[in-house]
């Protein structure tokens, strides 16, 4: 993803997920994880506490991913 020189940030983060596909174990959490660089690394541990804004969209776009998921499986396949 090209941020576009866009700083750093929850915001950033959430729609650089929102463009990937998550899966989810049984136990429904997501089995998503984020392979940065150490200096990335170090940046996101950086960032200030997420704002409640923030906070809410994570949740709502992660719920809508578990959603797309669970739907995905749903689908049979004839053979």
């Amino acid at each position: 993803m090209n941020a576009n020189g866009q700083p750093l940030s929850y915001d950033l983060i959430i729609q650089m997920l929102e463009t990937m596909d998550m899966s989810f174990g049984e136990d429904g959490n997501s089995n998503a994880m984020l392979i940065v660089h150490p200096t990335t690394a170090e940046k996101i541990r950086n960032l200030p506490p997420p704002t409640e804004e923030q906070t809410r969209a994570w949740a709502k776009m992660i719920e809508r991913k578990r959603r797309e998921y669970n739907e995905s499986r749903r689908v049979r396949h004839l053979s």
